[in-house]
């Protein structure tokens, strides 16, 4: 691979904390990067829907001025199969699949720490979506990130979403099957929280998890675009994570939160998009340090989760 990221991500045992561009819908580009590097954060997933013509240049100048990488970077559509929030409407599958391939030979530029890929989602838990051509796809994928020199973040998504490959098991035998070396697993802590026996599953399959987002669920989910900081909420996170650190996790850790001010259909009136997007990624930088000082804490306790 091109570059040291993903799973074999540190040799120093420090944490890696990352900030990715689709929470933060009032930046471009530009100001994600420089935000983010400012809360010392060491990298970014750039959003390639954000990219405006002809700026990849000044992206790479930033990267370098900030002193911060690509983190798990995120093509314009990222899941095979289709989703309700599908930029533009919907697209087939196999669209979709050319698309990421093409937006995977632009992204490679940035050296990043991985390219993100999902299953997709009906968006409805009583409709889930078969899992045809979700292998095929990403057999194809993954034969382009290797051209490339670039590793395939793959996200399982939530049962509750209607995704049509939700669990860490199902995740792995997907990967078994398409068999690159290319390919890891991106954790969400939103979508996978209530998975059954999740913890022993982390453990089991740690060195296969490239990047793990970070966020928290709330009491009464009110829409998927309603997530919370690291450690509130339902604090689901704290656990998670001391899990991940005991059983040696070495990848990112990915600040993910979606907190819907009305864009997308409910303006929540706590909504954390609300405040000035540098405050939200310094709260949640904060957030993010005490979840892991109190999975440490879990853990000289011991008090893991089983």
């Amino acid at each position: 691979m091109s570059n040291e990221s993903g799973a074999n991500a540190t040799r120093d045992g420090a944490i890696r904390y990352a900030v990715n561009a689709w929470c933060l819908p009032n930046n471009n580009s530009l100001q994600d990067i420089e935000q983010s590097a400012q809360i010392g954060a060491g990298a970014i997933g750039l959003w390639e829907g954000k990219f405006r013509d002809g700026e990849d240049d000044a992206i790479l100048e930033a990267l370098k001025r900030y002193n911060i990488q690509a983190g798990i970077v995120m093509p314009h559509h990222w899941t095979i199969l289709p989703t309700p929030l599908d930029p533009g409407g919907y697209v087939d599958w196999k669209t979709k699949c050319e698309g990421i391939c093409k937006s995977i030979r632009r992204l490679a530029k940035f050296k990043p720490a991985g390219i993100m890929v999902g299953p997709g989602v009906s968006g409805d838990p009583d409709k889930r979506l078969s899992p045809d051509h979700v292998a095929e796809s990403l057999s194809r994928i993954a034969r382009v990130a290797e051209d490339c020199g670039v590793e395939i973040s793959f996200e399982p998504l939530a049962m509750r979403r209607g995704a049509a490959v939700s669990t860490l098991p199902e995740t792995i035998a997907l990967l078994d099957s398409v068999g690159s070396k290319s390919v890891h697993i991106l954790l969400d802590v939103w979508h996978n929280w209530p998975e059954e026996n999740l913890h022993r599953n982390i453990r089991k399959y740690v060195d296969r998890l490239g990047g793990v987002q970070v966020n928290d669920v709330q009491f009464v989910e009110r829409s998927w675009c309603d997530r919370t900081l690291p450690g509130d909420g339902r604090n689901v996170c704290t656990p998670i994570v001391a899990t991940l650190l005991d059983a040696g996790f070495k990848g990112w850790f990915d600040f993910e939160v979606f907190s819907d001010d009305g864009r997308w259909g409910n303006n929540f009136p706590d909504s954390l998009w609300k405040m000035p997007h540098d405050e939200f990624l310094k709260k949640g930088h904060a957030a993010f340090e005490r979840c892991v000082s109190d999975a440490r804490k879990m853990i000289a306790d011991g008090k893991l989760p089983d």
